[in-house]
């Protein structure tokens, strides 16, 4: 049974570790010698954010972050400030979703996900239903339209921090919650 929750401060060497294997596994980023990575540091202690991770049998296998906007903005700015600020300049609260990966030996990566994403929304829900801004690999924009009703926005050929990784923006917000948890 996976069991998904929110993480500590305790568990963000192990989200690092997995978040550097798996964009090493697949190109975005170099082999790094401590093992880890995080691509927006500046984000994750701030009140803000929260983090929630999947674990099968006493093991982390998957993790998504989520940030609020507020002071210091979003992660996402980093690349897609326009798009940001279009967003924000509707007057409805905005957040982040980000750094979605899973263990790659995972048999059932799409459960995974789709359990990460159900407890982003139930987060969201109790934070006000916020519009959402999330970045994703192009090759996973059917799977988000479909199963989260997110719409993409922009499309970038790079993004911050890694390499071989272009991506899409996508949107979403109170309208497409209820599809993910029904």
């Amino acid at each position: 049974m996976i069991e998904i929750r929110e993480s500590g401060i305790g568990n963000i060497g192990d989200i690092w570790s997995l978040a550097h294997d798996r964009y090493f596994e697949c190109g975005y980023i170099d082999k790094q010698f401590s093992g880890m990575f995080t691509q927006y540091p500046e984000y994750e202690f701030l009140p803000e954010t929260k983090r929630l991770i999947a674990i099968d049998n006493g093991e982390l296998i998957g993790t998504v972050t989520i940030t609020l906007d507020g002071e210091y903005g979003l992660p996402i700015e980093a690349d897609w400030p326009k798009e940001t600020q279009i967003v924000r300049a509707v007057g409805l609260p905005i957040a982040c979703v980000w750094r979605l990966v899973t263990k790659l030996a995972c048999a059932s990566t799409r459960r995974i996900v789709l359990d990460l994403l159900k407890g982003c929304v139930r987060e969201l829900i109790e934070c006000g239903e916020p519009v959402i801004l999330a970045a994703f690999n192009p090759r996973h924009k059917d799977f988000y339209k479909r199963f989260c009703r997110l719409t993409e926005i922009g499309r970038h050929e790079i993004t911050k921090g890694l390499q071989n990784a272009p991506s899409i923006l996508t949107v979403g917000g109170p309208g497409t919650y209820a599809r993910l948890l029904g």
